[in-house]
C-alpha cells in the first residue's frame, strides 16, 4: 500500500490554488492525498478546479492558517488547529506516512516539534536537499532551519545526512564533508574548526573541508553546513541554475551556427535544462524529526510541489526515521536523550 500524504492547502505564496492543483495531480497519478485546510475555503476552491475530485483525493478540515510573516515559534504555540499542525497530526496519528508545506519553514519546523516530536538524543532538526552534481546527487543540510548552531549539532547534521544517504541515496559508506572557505588546514571560522575536530573522531568516511565548488564535483554524498550559509547558498544556486538555463537556450536561439544543427539542439536544450532543472528537488527533508515531513519553496508551482509529494513518498518508504535511530545508536556520547524537551 503506497503512502497517504498530509498536503498543507494553505502553506506557499500561491495557496491554495497550487496545492489543490498539485493535490489533485498526484491523486490521480494513484498517490492519496489529504488535503489540510478551512473547508470552507478548499470546498469551493477544489470545486472551481474540477468537476470531479478522485476519490483518493480527501479534505481535512484545519480552521487556523500560519502566514508567511508569522514568528514561527509563537504562531505555532498559538494556533495549534493550523493546517500545518494538523497535517502533522495525520502523521504522528498514523492516518498519513508524511506530510508536505510550502509554508512559513520556520513555522513547520516549530509545529513538528510541538506535534510530534524530534528524534530521541537530536538536538535540533535539519532541513536537508540533494543537489545535482557531475555524478550522482549530493546530500547538503542544513538549508536553513538552524541559523547558529553548536559544533555538535553540525556533527548531529553530519550523521543524520550519513543515514539518509544509506538509505535513500544507497550509497554504503557515505562520504561527508564540511563547506567553509578553503580547504587547507585553520581556514574557516570558530564553528567549522570545532566540527571539524568532532568528525574526525566519530568514524564516519569524512573527508574533511570542502569548498563551494566541490559540491558539484559529485566526489561527495553528504555535505555540512551551518542554516545561514546553507540557505544563502540554496538560494544563489537556484537562482543561477535557472538563469543559466534560461541563458543557454537564449544563446543557442542566437546563434546561426547552431541554428543549423537544430535537430541536435532540440535534443540537447531540455537535456540540460533537466539536470539544471531546482524544481525537481520538490523540497528538502526536515531530518530529526520523528514524523516525516518536507518543506517545500514558498515559491513553488504545481510542478514542484508534485515533485515534493513524491519526495514524501519516498522518505517515508525508506524509513529515515530508523535510520537515524540506528546511527544515533552507534554515536551515544554525540547523542543525549532530549525526551523531556521534545515540546
Amino acid at each position: 500500500m503506497s503512502p497517504t500524504i498530509a498536503l498543507d492547502a494553505m502553506g506557499g505564496d500561491h495557496a491554495p490554488q497550487v496545492p489543490i492543483e498539485a493535490a489533485l495531480v498526484a491523486a490521480r497519478s494513484g498517490v492519496a492525498v489529504f488535503l489540510v485546510g478551512p473547508e470552507d475555503i478548499l470546498r469551493p476552491a477544489l470545486a472551481r478546479a474540477t468537476t470531479r475530485a478522485p476519490s483518493n483525493l480527501e479534505i481535512i478540515h484545519a480552521p487556523e492558517v500560519i502566514h508567511m510573516a508569522e514568528a514561527p515559534s509563537q504562531a505555532a504555540r498559538r494556533k495549534r488547529d493550523s493546517s500545518i499542525a494538523v497535517a502533522f497530526r495525520l502523521v504522528h496519528e498514523g492516518k498519513a506516512s508524511a506530510m508536505v508545506s510550502a509554508g512559513n519553514s520556520g513555522a513547520v519546523m516549530a509545529t513538528g516539534l510541538f506535534e510530534g516530536g524530534r528524534i530521541a538524543g537530536v538536538q535540533r532538526p535539519a532541513l536537508a536537499a540533494a543537489a545535482p552534481t557531475k555524478k550522482e546527487p549530493v546530500l547538503v543540510l542544513d538549508l536553513g532551519a538552524n541559523t547558529d548552531p553548536s559544533p555538535s549539532q553540525m556533527a548531529q547534521f553530519a550523521i543524520m545526512g550519513a543515514a539518509y544517504a544509506k538509505t535513500a541515496l544507497h550509497r554504503p559508506r557515505p562520504r561527508v564533508g564540511l563547506l567553509t572557505n578553503g580547504t587547507e588546514e585553520g581556514k574557516g571560522t570558530d564553528l567549522t574548526r570545532h566540527t571539524d575536530e568532532l568528525l574526525r573522531g566519530l568514524g564516519l568516511d569524512y573527508k574533511g573541508y570542502c569548498e563551494g565548488g566541490d559540491l558539484f564535483e559529485g566526489n561527495l554524498d553528504v555535505v555540512v553546513v551551518d542554516g545561514y550559509t546553507g540557505n544563502v547558498s540554496l538560494k544563489v544556486v537556484e537562482g543561477f541554475m535557472k538563469a543559466i538555463a534560461e541563458f543557454i537556450e537564449t544563446e543557442v536561439k542566437k546563434s546561426v551556427i547552431t541554428l543549423a544543427g537544430s535537430l541536435f539542439m532540440r535534443r540537447l536544450i531540455p537535456a540540460a535544462k533537466k539536470r539544471l532543472d531546482h524544481e525537481a528537488a520538490g523540497g528538502a527533508s526536515l531530518l530529526g524529526l520523528k514524523p516525516n515531513a518536507i518543506v517545500a519553496h514558498g515559491a513553488s508551482s504545481v510542478r514542484a510541489l508534485g515533485h515534493a509529494i513524491r519526495a514524501a513518498q519516498a522518505l517515508a518508504e525508506c524509513d529515515v526515521t530508523r535510520a537515524i535511530e540506528a546511527e544515533i545508536a552507534a554515536h551515544p556520547s554525540l547523542f543525549k536523550s532530549n525526551a523531556s524537551t521534545n515540546a
